[in-house]
């Protein structure tokens, strides 16, 4: 009993020891953060927004957007690869048997087993973990709301875990923590189970109770011209692909949108790759989108396709037309207005 005593003593000693230990850490990461960091494999930026300066920090200074990002596993780890329903890289860009049209066209193996042609296959963007912190330097009570504007902060990135940085949380899912999540490379379109075939053109004849969204290229994106295309809809189209297919949400955005940042120092992503198609005067009666594809060439590059600045597609490593082309439902954010405009996840 006496001994008992003692060991428990000890584990109770040994905890506090680790408390102060993690208490100590919290600080020195908030002070880093405030400080900034200088080590070469955490890259950020500094955003002022209320001069609109933004200046590289830590590993980015010195750095220009695309191949000096490289090396980052978050922005060079990112590749558009073809991803079987069951989640299974058959093929990066570049590599024998990478087809974007929806199905190889090639006899693939993997891991012992054989994919045979005619096998579907959706385009997606892989993309690794990381990890980020955001230090909010300067802060603005909102008049009409909750909470504060950011008017200066400083955003990081890190391929590792450090101190005070968290696993950016497009990564952990329903409490499970992933490796690696898959962008969908272009906008969604239809894949018509019954037929065996991709809707190329819209056709306003999904069953949404089967068939499925796809992201392949040389496709009219899905528009719900004449169908309910609603949110729900949607979620079902993504759903019948099968386990862990979803609608893009908020969470995905968000990791493009910082990488974003991070890697061109500026908030203005049309400025720096291209206006995207947004300059199109709308019928209001038709899909005036263009067909998804027009950046296969660049691959997991980032820029804009052949054709006028405003009227064609663009892409950030891989992702065409995260904006402009079609309004596209983006899950997870529900905004409670009456004045206050709070938003939830």
């Amino acid at each position: 009993d006496s001994n008992n005593l003692k060991v428990a003593k000890i584990e109770e000693q040994v905890g506090e020891i680790k408390d102060d230990f993690e208490s100590h850490l919290n600080d020195y990461a908030d002070l880093k953060g405030y400080i900034g960091y200088t080590e070469n494999d955490i890259v950020g930026v500094e955003a002022d927004f209320v001069n609109n300066k933004f200046t590289r920090l830590a590993g980015a200074i010195n750095k220009t957007p695309g191949a000096d990002f490289d090396s980052i596993n978050a922005f060079g780890g990112r590749k558009r690869c073809i991803l079987t329903d069951d989640g299974v890289v058959l093929a990066y860009y570049g590599e024998p048997g990478y087809s974007e049209t929806g199905a190889i066209t090639v006899e693939i193996t993997k891991n012992s087993v054989t994919y045979p042609v005619g096998t579907k296959v959706q385009v997606m963007v892989e993309q690794p973990k990381f990890y980020y912190k955001v230090v909010p330097l300067q802060l603005e009570k909102i008049q009409d709301g909750i909470g504060y504007h950011l008017r200066k902060a400083r955003y990081y990135v890190s391929d590792t875990p450090k101190a005070g940085f968290k696993v950016h949380p497009a990564f952990v899912r329903n409490g499970v923590e992933v490796d690696k999540i898959y962008l969908s490379a272009y906008e969604g379109s239809i894949y018509d189970k019954s037929a065996g075939t991709y809707l190329l053109a819209d056709e306003q004849i999904a069953d949404f109770n089967a068939d499925k969204l796809s992201s392949i290229a040389y496709a009219k994106p899905a528009s719900g011209l004449t169908q309910y295309l609603t949110r729900a809809n949607a979620r079902k189209l993504a759903n019948n692909r099968g386990t862990g297919w979803q609608i893009s949400d908020v969470l995905s955005a968000a990791v493009t949108q910082l990488l974003f940042i991070i890697e061109y120092a500026s908030f203005n992503i049309q400025d720096k790759i291209g206006l995207g198609i947004v300059n199109k005067t709308d019928d209001s009666s038709t899909n005036m989108s263009e067909l998804t594809g027009a950046t296969t060439n660049l691959g997991n590059a980032s820029g804009m396709a052949a054709g006028t600045n405003g009227l064609t597609s663009v892409s950030y490593r891989g992702e065409e037309n995260p904006w402009g082309n079609i309004w596209k439902w983006m899950d997870g954010l529900n905004i409670e207005a009456k004045g206050i405009h709070q938003a939830y996840w």
